[in-house]
């Protein structure tokens, strides 16, 4: 028993390796050819958007993530809501719709990494400086009011419950002084272990889901919402999408195939 759990996690050491490997190639890459292209035909947010998702579509297949998509990802001048469980969410959000994202400052600090978050329309926000955030929440209702997407996590960060914790509302005044549609999405994964607790260090969450043979995810678009009024924007959100996250986890928990796929993981 013991030299099986040692050449299992010799194995998914290999994977994760061997991942790694490939997602810091994909990055040296494309991130140049990227620069390339823009410094001769001039940069675009459509040749940005073009990029990501191909960089996403890229990850999600090394990470062996299955996906089932429900809804229209495809609308225009939105504000889209999504919970959030893992570093991955944003990879499987943004594969399927084209809109400015808010992330941690720090990630433009990221080697490669950084640069090519800059060019593909992501804005960065320092969560502890209030100045930061008010920018931040300007620019979102500059880049609705142009007629542009945005997509956001209002939790602020991971939440490991089975439904959404307090929403920020900041995005939601944005949305409703435009009058945009704001378009709640449920995301989820089958395996709660993946989720990344407050006890476990972003590195090590990073080499735990590359060291995973599968992951099972589900992502729900929901109807467009329209309302000049913020809270009633971001309480529909919420329900809609605490709503889709039940029915997710009970569709998983009823399911004793999909229960032993899930447990399948390489440690």
């Amino acid at each position: 028993m013991a030299k099986k759990s040692t050449i299992s996690n010799f194995l998914a050491n290999c994977i994760a390796y061997i991942r790694v490997t490939l997602s810091i190639l994909c990055l040296v890459i494309q991130v140049p050819i990227l620069h390339i292209e823009s410094m001769i035909f001039g940069y675009t947010p459509e040749r940005g958007f073009k990029y990501r998702r191909r960089f996403a579509a890229y990850y999600i297949f090394i990470l062996n993530v299955k996906i089932t998509k429900k809804g229209n990802s495809e609308l225009k001048n939105a504000l889209y809501v999504c919970n959030h469980r893992m570093m991955i969410d944003p990879l499987v959000l943004l594969r399927h719709c084209d809109a400015y994202i808010v992330s941690k400052a720090e990630v433009a600090d990221y080697p490669v990494l950084g640069s090519g978050a800059k060019n593909t329309g992501v804005i960065f926000v320092q969560r502890d400086h209030r100045g930061s955030r008010a920018a931040i929440k300007e620019k979102i209702g500059e880049l609705l009011e142009r007629g542009d997407s945005v997509a956001i996590f209002p939790e602020g960060t991971v939440n490991l419950k089975d439904t959404t914790s307090d929403f920020s509302k900041g995005s939601f005044d944005q949305a409703a002084s435009v009058g945009c549609a704001v378009v709640p999405v449920a995301l989820d994964f089958a395996d709660r272990s993946v989720y990344w607790g407050d006890d476990i260090s972003l590195m090590a969450h990073f080499l735990d889901v590359f060291r995973r043979r599968r992951l099972v995810c589900d992502i729900v678009f929901g109807e467009p919402i329209y309302s000049n009024d913020p809270i009633e924007l971001m309480e529909k959100s919420r329900t809609f999408i605490d709503d889709e996250l039940i029915k997710m986890r009970v569709k998983w928990d009823n399911d004793p195939k999909l229960a032993k796929k899930v447990a399948a993981v390489a440690r």
